[in-house]
């Protein structure tokens, strides 16, 4: 059996898969579609099903949705029983009733004979069919229900993707279908290898023509692709075409190829845990869109911030909602795992009984990601600055304007110069033995909390600890993520400084350990200890403006 496919195409929707077979009639291609819906409703091994990006969905994610739609399914099917069944467990009691009120009078020698025990019988008997009854009207619903689960996971799967070239290799190993690459060029099958590109179509027929004599458009693109086109004869002027067009193919293909090569790295680079969640929030989406409701995906934008709005914002007081749309873009609503509201932007909580189902690895880093806390509006830049670098990010990370960022740090280094000790009271403060300016010792009082905070988090976490051999990176500046230098700039702007500088506020205070290697260590108390400074910082400001 041989089976033709258009070319030109790397991704294919599942519910337009017949679409693509060329030389077929109806029934044929709704036989393929109805073979690769019966491969990805049990598996996702062979045939890998896709989101529209060409990245993989995780195989073991369907499982996990089929167990959550059973379950979903049972409890459904459950109060609907429950509630068509209330009138029959009615009867059923009153019916019980009788019999004990048979039983008693039988006990105590009333009725006797054959008679009384026939309408005992006939009791159990009219008991026992509404017992049946129920059953059926728990098998009915449990169907019902499972029949629109079902609906719901081929909803789904026929509006993702599959590999053209994986969807013909699985065909050819299942089912002996042998399978070729066909193009369609103005209704006509061709093999795609020897059907003309787009500049060599749009010349044809005008290649034996001086170039004046050619259209105005058609002339400017000779000129363009075919510079010498009067000294060539038609067969070279063609051949030239030809050769355009490949190279143009070429670079569209090793652009898309660069593209491809990224977005899998993207995709490498997330978690597990939110692929999984990235997919049942699509199923989810099918879910809702199907029955009518509202979706509630935030609307993402771009961000043209001029340099002087993004000043201006940088020296607000407080940000709204408003103004954080305006610096990342992202809208109302869900994006990846956080959800935007008038009041503050949230982490979506894992639930426990969808936390228990996965491994103790995975348990661990949900439950860290529960303990985020929000960005509450009204906030200060440096609130928001703070959350957009430091949240548990999934598959979509916030991000803010460069023009922002640098005027934040400007406004700090314009502050800290502000609050420097005059040079004459440094030089009294010299001559009179005193070591430290009052800049300084503010700002180690301010290391030395973090590395109290630090302290905590270890021995709450159980982890090791001390100050003066910390777990490494220091880092070789303050936007190197994951150190200890990074942290401290996410808590304070004062630590915003160059790395020597940062090393005289250590002094004394706290080092490194000598040789420790990269770790995660302060990446993971970051979210825990942040809170702590958080309040801090808006006890010190309500105590100014009181």
């Amino acid at each position: 059996m041989q089976v033709m496919f258009r070319s030109g195409q790397e991704l294919v929707k599942v519910g337009e898969i017949g679409d693509l077979i060329v030389e077929a009639d109806c029934a044929f291609r709704l036989e393929i579609v109805g073979a690769v819906l019966a491969e990805l409703r049990s598996d996702w091994e062979k045939l890998p099903l896709r989101n529209a990006a060409g990245l993989k969905h995780p195989a073991r994610a369907l499982s996990a949705v089929k167990q959550s739609m059973h379950d979903r399914a049972m409890r459904y099917a459950e109060s609907r029983a429950y509630a068509k069944n209330l009138k029959v467990d009615a009867e059923i009691d009153a019916w019980g009733i009788q019999l004990k009120c048979l039983e008693q009078e039988k006990i105590r020698g009333g009725i006797a004979g054959p008679s009384m025990q026939v309408e005992i019988d006939g009791v159990k008997s009219r008991m026992k069919a509404l017992q049946m009854l129920k059953a059926h009207h728990l098998q009915e619903a449990q169907e019902e229900a499972l029949g629109k689960a079902a609906d719901n996971i081929d909803a789904f799967v026929r509006d993702e993707y599959v590999r053209v070239s994986e969807l013909a290799a699985w065909l050819r190993a299942e089912h002996g279908v042998d399978c070729q690459s066909y193009a369609a060029a103005e209704g006509m099958a061709a093999l795609s290898t020897s059907t003309d590109g787009q500049i060599a179509q749009m010349l044809a027929g005008w290649f034996d023509s001086p170039i004046d004599n050619l259209p105005p458009k058609l002339q400017e693109l000779a000129e363009a692709y075919i510079p010498n086109w009067p000294e060539l004869s038609g067969a070279d002027r063609r051949v030239q075409a030809d050769e355009v067009d490949r190279q143009r193919q070429d670079a569209l293909a090793a652009k898309f190829e660069k593209y491809r090569r990224e977005a899998e790295q993207a995709n490498a680079a997330t978690p597990d845990r939110f692929k999984e969640r990235a997919f049942q929030d699509g199923f989810n989406r099918v879910q809702r869109i199907k029955n009518g409701e509202r979706d509630f995906e935030a609307k993402l934008g771009a961000v043209n911030l001029s340099h002087e709005r993004c000043i201006e914002l940088a020296h607000s007081r407080e940000l709204s909602i408003a103004d954080w749309i305006e610096l990342t873009g992202v809208g109302h609503g869900w994006c990846g795992a956080f959800l935007i509201t008038k009041k503050k932007v949230r982490f979506g909580k894992w639930d426990d009984d969808y936390i228990s189902n996965w491994p103790l690895d995975w348990q661990r880093d949900m439950d860290r990601d529960n303990e985020q806390p929000p960005l509450k509006f009204p906030c200060t830049p440096i609130e928001l600055l703070h959350f957009v670098d430091t949240a548990r990010h999934d598959l979509y990370g916030f991000s803010v304007p460069d023009d922002f960022r640098q005027a934040m740090i400007a406004i700090e280094q314009a502050t800290d110069t502000a609050q420097q000790v005059p040079d004459e009271a440094q030089g009294q403060a010299a001559s009179s033995g005193a070591p430290k300016s009052a800049s300084l010792r503010a700002k180690q009082a301010k290391l030395s909390e973090i590395i109290d905070a630090l302290d905590t988090y270890a021995e709450t976490a159980k982890l090791p600890f001390d100050r003066q051999a910390m777990p490494g990176p220091l880092g070789d500046g303050w936007n190197e993520q994951g150190s200890f230098h990074w942290l401290c700039a996410k808590l304070y702007r004062d630590f915003m400084k160059a790395p020597s500088t940062f090393e005289k506020y250590r002094a004394g205070i706290c080092a490194v350990k000598k040789y420790a290697q990269a770790g995660d260590f302060y990446t993971l108390a970051l979210p825990h200890i942040a809170p702590i400074f958080t309040s801090k910082k808006r006890a010190s400001k309500a105590n100014k403006s009181s």
